[in-house]
């Protein structure tokens, strides 16, 4: 996985809206407006058994380790709303799911999915399915610095 080692810049004009995302989980008007503003830094390491990500933001930052054996736990936070995830590698790519805890639904299934690209981009795909409906999608992309 040393592909993701380093220093990642959110691409704020190759990452999708949040927008529609939040406001479907029902996040609140402020974090909607802000979120889309917030320039995020993935500062990533990793070895055979884990990754450390450090997530740095105008907002603060947090650093979370992710283990690759799908079952321990990383415990975060998702515009508010607690999210918890188990990690897995599947070929070049790191993979959590788990479930995202809303309000008024509950528990909703949440996949996460990080990898290098082609172009040497990193994208960080976001997926949550809320009961009966589609799937919601946050796509992010990051340039290394």
């Amino acid at each position: 996985m040393s592909a993701l080692d380093g220093t990642w810049l959110l691409d704020l004009e190759r990452t999708t809206d949040p927008g529609p995302v939040l406001e479907r989980l029902k996040v609140g008007w402020v974090l909607r407006k802000v979120g889309p503003t917030v320039r995020f830094t993935n500062v990533i390491v990793t070895t055979a058994e884990r990754a450390t990500i450090e997530v740095k933001s105008t907002l603060g930052g947090r650093r979370n380790v992710l283990v690759f054996d799908g079952t321990t736990p990383t415990v975060d936070d998702f515009f508010g709303n607690p999210l918890s995830y188990v990690v897995t590698i599947e070929g070049d790519t790191i993979v959590g799911r788990g479930h995202l805890t809303l309000e008024k639904e509950g528990k909703v299934p949440i996949e996460l999915r990080r990898r290098v690209e082609e172009d040497g981009s990193m994208t960080l795909r976001i997926i949550v399915t809320p009961p009966g409906e589609p799937q919601l999608e946050m796509k992010r992309v990051f340039k290394r610095k």
